[in-house]
């Protein structure tokens, strides 16, 4: 049976390194390096940039995607999205809404639409993974 033992104090490596840990069971154990970034990423896998024009305020994005599955930013701020309250039921309107539309090759991807035209020159960047319905 394994043992733990509890520090104490800091333990001090002197640069050694810390070898030969194995894939993480719970979400407090450690984690090794090729673990780590071997996820990095699979939050997001994709990422689309779109430059405002001071009149677009819809973006079509490559694939679908939910809206638990993307950040959005438009120059440089997190974008709040509209969702339903699980608790209340009412709908709390943010800065865009997340909509399925078909694309010219037939696929069904998403739409960001947002409540007014993005200014000129405003990039928005959406980061997102996608979601297959």
């Amino acid at each position: 049976m394994a043992t733990s033992t509890k520090m104490i104090r800091n333990l001090d490596m002197q640069s050694f390194r810390i070898l030969n840990v194995p894939t993480p069971a719970t979400p407090y154990d450690a984690a090794s390096r090729a673990y780590v970034d071997s996820k990095a990423g699979a939050a997001f896998a994709l990422a689309q940039q779109f430059t405002g024009d001071g009149s677009t305020a819809d973006f079509t994005l490559a694939k679908r995607t939910a809206d638990n599955a993307c950040f959005i930013f438009a120059g440089g701020v997190f974008q709040h999205g509209s969702f339903v309250d699980a608790g209340t039921g009412q709908q709390v309107i943010g800065n865009y809404g997340l909509f399925p539309v078909q694309n010219v090759d037939g696929d069904t991807v998403s739409q960001v639409q947002f409540a007014e035209a993005v200014p000129s020159g405003v990039n928005v960047i959406v980061m997102y993974s996608e979601v297959i319905a």
